[in-house]
This record gives structure tokens, C-alpha cells and sequence, in this order.
């Protein structure tokens, strides 16, 4: 696991704090990019600026970080109780949703 992740309970108590703790990930990844936005409704005394980064470099970052391999998963898995009588259900990949999704991804597929 990165050590700085570790180490730290994960109580943030401001968003320019978990920023921080993004920034410490190795490589450095996606850079953070920002937009003045303007609400729809109502009055904001400062400007707004939102913080984002591309989600697809995101994505990319984490499925190439060797710490979070042993974490990462692509296949549904059915948990079972014990005793093998109820389904438990903790992560997505757990959930009916991922078997019936590549039930149908993978009907008509021919793998050789």
C-alpha cells in the first residue's frame, strides 16, 4: 500500500487537505484544471471555482498504479454467507447488476 495513504486515517478536514493528499499519489497523474462557474440561482459574494480533473487520465493513473492492482477488480464474483445460503453484497462487483451486464456484453461473442 502508498505509505502516505497508510499512514493517514483519512480525516480530511478541508477539501485543500485531501487535495494535498491527492498530490502526494506517485506519478503525479492527471493535473487538476479549474473553471469559474456561475450558479444558477442565487447570489455568491466570491467567484466560484471548480477543481477537476479528466476523468479518463484518472482512470488511466489508477489502473497503472502497481499498489492498487491487488485492489482493482473487472469480474462479477457471487459472496456467500458461511453456510452458503445468503448472498452478501459489499461492492458492485458483488451485485446482480456486473453478471447481468456481461451476460449480455458477452452473448454473442465468440471467443477462441
Amino acid at each position: 500500500m502508498i505509505p502516505q495513504v497508510k499512514s493517514n486515517p483519512f480525516n480530511f478536514e478541508s477539501s485543500k487537505k485531501l487535495r494535498g493528499l491527492i498530490e502526494m499519489l506517485p506519478d503525479g497523474g492527471a493535473q487538476w484544471m479549474s473553471t469559474t462557474i456561475t450558479p444558477k440561482y442565487g447570489v455568491t459574494k466570491h467567484q466560484v471555482d471548480l477543481l477537476y480533473r479528466d476523468p479518463i487520465s484518472v482512470v488511466q493513473q489508477l489502473l497503472r498504479t502497481p499498489a492498487l492492482q491487488e485492489m482493482l477488480t473487472f469480474m462479477p464474483k457471487k459472496v456467500w454467507d458461511s453456510q452458503r445460503v445468503s448472498r452478501q453484497y459489499s461492492e458492485m462487483w458483488t451485485g446482480d447488476y456486473w453478471w447481468d451486464t456481461q451476460v449480455r456484453l458477452f452473448a454473442n461473442m465468440n471467443v477462441h
